[in-house]
């Protein structure tokens, strides 16, 4: 099975950004390529994030929250952003062709780097194993609209 047009003609896509706290750049990591696994033709080639990069982009993720007000808000404020999350997980059952979204939702990988582990006391860890196991079953499944929690 060939990719459909128009995206075909744009293939591979080359030199693909990452994001890394919130700014999208080149990744300092080693460069591969994405293949499309019908064909395994080359669909992109992108430059990984380095140890450097995931160490920002945890501590750009933690200034987020830290500046984001959650931990201020009311419970009920908490529980109606929560609600709305659920809802466009919920919708997921309607979407055409297939389309599924499923959420993993970790508690705090173990494997995390100090600095991020050191951010989050008394928060009991979870294995990279058991999160990546629950990615495999959320896509592997046919589960959808589901909400994995991996504790």
């Amino acid at each position: 099975m060939a990719l459909a047009e128009p995206l075909a003609d744009r293939l591979p896509l080359r030199d693909l950004p990452i994001n890394v706290a919130g700014e999208w750049r080149r990744g300092r990591g080693a460069a591969y390529q994405s293949l499309y696994p019908a064909d395994l033709s080359v669909s992109a080639e992108l430059h990984a994030a380095s140890a450097d990069d995931a160490s920002e982009a945890i501590e750009g993720a933690h200034d987020a929250f830290r500046r984001s007000g959650w931990a201020e808000r009311k419970p009920h404020e908490r529980a109606l952003v929560l609600f709305r999350i659920a809802e466009v997980v919920a919708a997921a059952t309607e979407l055409p062709r297939g389309i599924r979204i499923n959420v993993v939702s970790p508690g705090l990988v173990a494997e995390s780097p100090a600095p991020a582990l050191a951010a989050f006391p008394g928060f009991d860890t979870v294995s990279a194993a058991r999160v990546a196991l629950a990615y495999v079953r959320a896509l592997e499944s046919g589960l959808n609209g589901q909400v994995l929690r991996v504790t």
